[in-house]
């Protein structure tokens, strides 16, 4: 008896987990498809989602987070507030994909190393992009 409801237990958390991944699978195809209407700023609510709901960061989510990163920030001004609110993280990705997926997809790897190479000239500091937010306020007089 005991055994019956330990595996029906079992079977029940499982089920559960199953209908969780199933609906992280759906957060991430919903991402995907933001992506193709370049809705970048929904691809990462939609990529936040699915990653809690996975429980963590996977290649597909990581990447498909990147690109859109990299697109929001190709709309956007260097050193501007939107800039400083995504590229650190841009950075920290990208740096953590290199690390971790390593022996991925080779294309999708090359295409994130490349765009290492291309935030690699802008600064590192967190207080530079901090300083940035301060600048782009506007003041009193500009209000």
């Amino acid at each position: 008896m005991k055994r019956l409801i330990l595996s029906l237990i079992i079977a029940f958390i499982s089920l559960g987990a199953f209908a969780q991944n199933n609906l992280a699978k759906l957060k991430y195809e919903d991402a995907e498809e933001a992506f193709a209407k370049e809705s970048y700023q929904l691809v990462l609510t939609k990529l936040d989602d699915a990653e809690k709901m996975f429980g963590k960061v996977n290649a597909p989510i990581l990447y498909l987070r990147i690109m859109a990163q990299k697109n929001i920030l190709d709309q956007t001004n260097f050193y501007t507030r939107a800039f400083a609110k995504h590229f650190p993280s841009l950075r920290t990705n990208v740096s953590t994909y290199l690390k971790v997926f390593q022996t991925g997809n080779a294309e999708k790897y090359k295409e994130v190393y490349k765009i290492g190479e291309m935030i690699s000239i802008h600064p590192k500091s967190a207080e530079f992009y901090q300083a940035i937010n301060l600048m782009d306020k506007p003041t009193f007089s500009q209000a």
